[in-house]
C-alpha cells in the first residue's frame, strides 16, 4: 500500500511540476485625432449623435464597445455591416440579440463601471406608428441610453515567437513601495505587430418605421506596448487591478498536457490504491 501511494505522488510531482504560467501585458494605444483616451484608459469618439466608448480590458484583448445614444431617434447597431479588422483581415461583428417587435421602451441605470464612469441614471420611453421589427443582427439603442457588447475576443497571440533581444529589463511598478524587474519592449503604429481596426455602423429610425439617418465609424487602435513578465500573476499589476481600458493580458500555459496526463495519472494511481485496498471496484467522479 505505501508503495503504491509513494508511487502515485511521484509521478504528480513529475508531471504536475511541468505546468507552468507565463504572462505578456500589453498597452494599447490609438493616433486617431478624433479619438481620445480618458483617465481610465478608454477611447471615446463622440459628436452630437453618438458617444462611442472602446475598452480592451482583460484576457486575450476583449472588445467592449458601449455606443451611447445622444439623439430623441431610436438608434440601431447593425453588426452585419460593422467588423473588426486585423492587419487586412475583416471579421464581422454578429449580435445574438433576439428579434423585438413593438414600440420602443429604454431605461438605464447609476452604476460604477470603468466603461463609462459617473453613468446618469435616466429612463426614456417612446411610441411609434409602426411596429419595429429588429433583425437579430441589429442592436437596438433607445434615445438618451447606452448598450454595451462584446462582439468579439481576440486570442491565439504568438507573442512568444518575438526575440528575446528585442526586449528590454526594465523595471515595472508592482505596488507603492515595490518593484519588479521585466522585460519591455514599445512600439510605434509603424511596426507594431498588432495593429487592428474597428468598424461600426449605426442608424436611427424614424417615427414612421423606416431607416432615418446612417452613421459610420472607423477607429484604429495599436499595441504600444508589451511585457514579458514570467509568472508575475495579473493581480500585481497595477493596470489589471485599476481595470484600465487600454490593458490587456495572455497567459501562456507551459505544460498543459503534461498537467493533464498527471490528471489522468494521479486518477489510474488513485484506482490501483483503492482496488488494492478493497480488493477491485471502481471510483467514478
Amino acid at each position: 500500500m505505501k508503495r503504491y501511494l509513494s508511487y502515485m505522488a511521484l509521478m504528480v510531482f513529475l508531471f504536475g511540476t511541468t505546468s507552468c504560467s507565463k504572462y505578456y501585458y500589453s498597452t494599447v494605444s490609438s493616433n486617431a485625432p478624433e479619438v481620445l483616451r480618458n483617465e481610465m484608459g478608454d477611447f471615446v469618439e463622440e459628436d452630437d449623435s453618438v458617444s462611442i466608448v472602446y475598452s480592451f480590458f482583460g484576457e486575450d484583448l476583449p472588445i467592449h464597445i458601449t455606443v451611447y445614444n445622444k439623439t430623441d431617434q431610436p438608434m440601431f447597431v447593425d453588426w452585419r455591416q460593422s467588423a473588426l479588422i486585423v492587419e487586412d483581415e475583416a471579421a464581422n461583428y454578429i449580435s445574438n440579440d433576439m428579434q423585438v417587435r413593438g414600440g420602443t421602451y429604454g431605461k438605464t441605470y447609476s452604476y460604477k463601471d470603468y466603461l463609462m464612469p459617473g453613468a446618469i441614471g435616466e429612463e426614456t420611453y417612446g411610441e411609434y406608428d409602426d411596429d419595429l421589427c429588429i433583425p437579430a443582427y441589429v442592436t437596438f439603442i433607445p434615445p438618451q441610453s447606452r448598450i454595451g457588447h462584446v462582439p468579439i475576443t481576440l486570442a491565439n497571440f504568438s507573442f512568444d515567437k518575438i526575440p528575446n533581444d528585442k526586449f528590454t529589463k526594465q523595471s515595472l511598478a508592482v505596488s507603492l513601495v515595490d518593484t519588479k524587474v521585466v522585460k519591455m519592449i514599445h512600439f510605434e503604429e509603424t511596426n507594431s505587430p498588432l495593429r487592428f481596426r474597428s468598424y461600426l455602423s449605426l442608424y436611427t429610425v424614424g417615427p414612421d418605421g423606416k431607416r432615418n439617418q446612417t452613421f459610420r465609424y472607423q477607429q484604429r487602435f495599436y499595441l504600444s506596448r508589451l511585457v514579458k513578465a514570467g509568472g508575475l500573476s495579473p493581480n500585481r499589476i497595477p493596470d489589471y487591478t485599476a481595470q484600465r481600458g487600454d490593458f490587456f493580458y495572455i497567459r501562456n500555459v507551459k505544460g498543459r498536457n503534461a498537467g493533464i496526463w498527471a490528471g489522468v495519472i494521479a486518477i489510474c494511481m488513485a484506482g490501483v490504491v483503492i482496488e488494492a485496498a478493497v480488493g477491485g471496484g471502481y471510483y467514478y467522479y
